[in-house]
C-alpha cells in the first residue's frame, strides 16, 4: 500500500488547506479555489470551485462538497 503524502511548514506543523492558484500572481491566493477536509459538514466560506472532503460523519454518499459561491455554501457531491 502506498504512503499518503503529507507536507509540513518548516515548523513541523502539518498543511490542512491546499491553495490552486489561477493565475501565477501570489495576489490571488485569497480568491482561488482551495482543497480541505474535516470530519463534518462544511461551513466555511471558501473560494468558488473549492473542494471539501468528508472524513467522517456523512451517510457514506456525502463525502465531497463544492463551493458554489464565496458565501459558504456547498454542494454535496453524491454517488450511487
Amino acid at each position: 500500500m502506498a504512503t499518503p503524502f503529507r507536507h509540513r511548514s518548516a515548523d513541523g506543523t502539518a498543511f490542512r488547506k491546499l491553495w490552486i492558484w489561477i493565475s501565477g500572481a501570489e495576489s490571488d491566493v485569497a480568491a482561488s479555489p482551495t482543497i480541505t477536509s474535516g470530519s463534518g459538514a462544511p461551513s466555511a466560506s471558501e473560494p468558488k470551485g473549492s473542494v471539501y472532503f468528508r472524513t467522517g460523519g456523512a451517510s457514506g454518499s456525502e463525502v465531497v462538497y463544492v463551493a458554489t459561491d464565496a458565501a459558504g455554501t456547498w454542494y454535496a457531491l453524491t454517488g450511487a
